[in-house]
């Protein structure tokens, strides 16, 4: 027993007494599924980093919306140990698994089921959840506490103890005793024994608890949640469902849909549309006329940011465009805008034979000057080189003609730069943004770097239009300067003193600032 079975048992005990027979029958399912999601979370927790690659491939690309035949099997493949299926002593649990999802589609998934049917119903119900409470898997059987880990100070950790009697109480416990991740729930077995829960299990407070659904936006790892005990649906962003992988060495990374990408770090936070996104994927996805585009713009304006989230789109895709992406950048030096500074940067690209070294040891694991390896490579490779204009003029011509052998069949190209003498195949302009468009970027940055930081203030203040102008004036309608803007106005939480600021003016050139913005 645990805290969430607690309530629900309770709730179902009294549903039977008074004999509401019709209110009992969800109560009976959410407990059943309750199980499923309680050995799905234990398991995945437990196990999903031990799974071989194309076993892990499956699990993945099954959470994403499972249905309840595809629960039990993404419970019986991380079941590695045949703790529950395959072992002889836990025959009546991998049997009431194994069944329930024909049973539920039988009187729940399709047809119709009335009040005259309602006993078989709970008789079914009844049936599965014995046979799995009088299994002798000990995550079923025994009482145990829920712990939520709230935060981290000096060392011990802090949160609430649901206990297995149905109260909760303070909890902290010292970092030497366990680790544990910020934020997440796990099952307390002992005193000094954790198994980690999350993300499937949620607790949102004492009286409000959930139970995993599906992904809905695999980008942003948007999770719906079924509520317990009542009727209701929550959804969260859970970092760690965004970024499911198949594998990662460090140096290149396989998505659940098999493209594999190169490591980078990506420019921004919480990527913010600036228009130009959908037309590179346009590009990239359904144009045939030409091996590659030109993604230009003023420095500051959202280059860099939307190919990079561009390419974690299709990453993220059900359907592999490609089987590689390799991100190469040529950039020396980028705007800090949280310092308000250009600083250097020193693992940069500055050659065709770098690129062509690099290419080779992402697709092959050999860090070659073979060209041909590349010229010939039958699956489909998209190549990103930016800020382009920073390469030499004798390495300009070499790359360019490295690109003009590309075949269009197996190859698409992506150059950004702030040089408009620079363009070539298909043209992707960027632009600053307009008034109000400044100021949709601004709240929106305002909420992926602040996302503690009251807005409501400011949101009635920018309504103005003198407000509006005088933004967009020391912003040029630039990103990273909105951006700067932002992190200026949560150290003074004044906007009428930081719009008093020229932002662009930090260093003795203003005009200088703009050509390193990397945004």
């Amino acid at each position: 027993m645990n805290y969430l079975l607690n309530h629900l048992e309770r709730k179902i005990s009294f549903l039977k007494s008074l004999n509401r027979k019709a209110e009992l029958k969800p109560h009976l399912q959410a407990k059943l599924e309750f199980y499923l999601n309680l050995l799905l979370a234990y398991y995945w927790n437990k196990n999903l980093s031990s799974l071989e690659l194309e076993d892990k491939e499956i699990v993945i690309n099954e959470i994403l919306r499972p249905s309840i035949g595809s629960i039990v099997s993404i419970i019986r493949k991380l079941d590695i140990e045949n703790e529950i299926f395959g072992n002889k002593k836990a025959k009546k649990i991998s049997t009431a698994l194994d069944k329930y999802p024909g049973v539920r589609n039988q009187i729940i998934g399709h047809g119709y089921s009335y009040e005259d049917d309602i006993d078989n119903y709970l008789i079914k119900f009844e049936e599965l959840i014995s046979a799995i409470e009088d299994s002798d898997i000990w995550l079923i059987n025994e009482n145990y506490n829920l712990i939520y880990v709230d935060q981290t100070v000096n060392n011990i950790n802090y949160g609430i103890n649901y206990r297995s009697d149905g109260e909760y109480i303070a909890w902290q416990c010292p970092e030497l005793v366990s680790e544990f991740q910020v934020k997440s729930l796990y099952i307390q077995k002992n005193d000094n024994e954790y198994h980690r829960i999350s993300p499937f299990i949620y607790i949102k407070d004492e009286s409000n608890f959930y139970t995993f659904c599906s992904i809905e936006e695999k980008l942003t790892g948007r999770t719906k949640y079924n509520k317990l005990i009542s009727t209701g649906t929550y959804q969260l962003d859970n970092i760690e469902l965004q970024s499911l992988l198949i594998s990662d060495d460090g140096i290149k990374r396989k998505n659940s849909n098999g493209t594999v990408i190169n490591s980078f770090k990506n420019n921004y936070n919480k990527y913010i549309d600036v228009g130009i996104a959908s037309k590179i994927q346009n590009f990239l996805t359904k144009n045939n006329s030409s091996v590659y585009a030109t993604l230009w713009g003023h420095g500051g304006v959202g280059k860099t940011a939307s190919i990079q989230y561009v390419s974690q789109l299709l990453c993220q895709s059900q359907e592999k465009k490609f089987d590689y992406i390799i991100f190469l950048s040529a950039k020396d030096r980028y705007y800090n805008y949280y310092k308000g500074r250009i600083e250097k940067i020193d693992d940069n690209i500055s050659s065709l034979d770098q690129i062509i070294q690099y290419i080779n040891s992402i697709i092959s694991n050999i860090p070659s000057f073979e060209l041909e390896s590349i010229l010939n490579f039958e699956g489909k490779i998209l190549l990103i080189f930016d800020d382009f204009e920073t390469f030499s003029k004798e390495e300009k011509i070499k790359i360019t003609d490295f690109i003009s052998r590309l075949n269009i069949n197996h190859h698409k190209v992506v150059i950004t730069t702030r040089s408009a003498n620079l363009i070539t195949g298909i043209e992707i302009q960027t632009s600053e943004l307009t008034q109000d468009e400044t100021v949709r970027f601004f709240l929106e940055a305002l909420k992926n770097e602040f996302p503690q930081f009251n807005r409501e203030l400011m949101e009635k203040e920018l309504l103005k239009e003198d407000f509006k102008e005088k933004i967009h004036e020391i912003t040029s309608g630039r990103p990273l300067f909105i951006l700067q803007l932002a992190v200026l106005l949560v150290q003074t939480s004044n906007l009428k003193d930081i719009i008093l600021n020229d932002i662009k003016s930090g260093v003795e050139n203003p005009v200088q600032i703009a050509p390193f913005c990397q945004v």
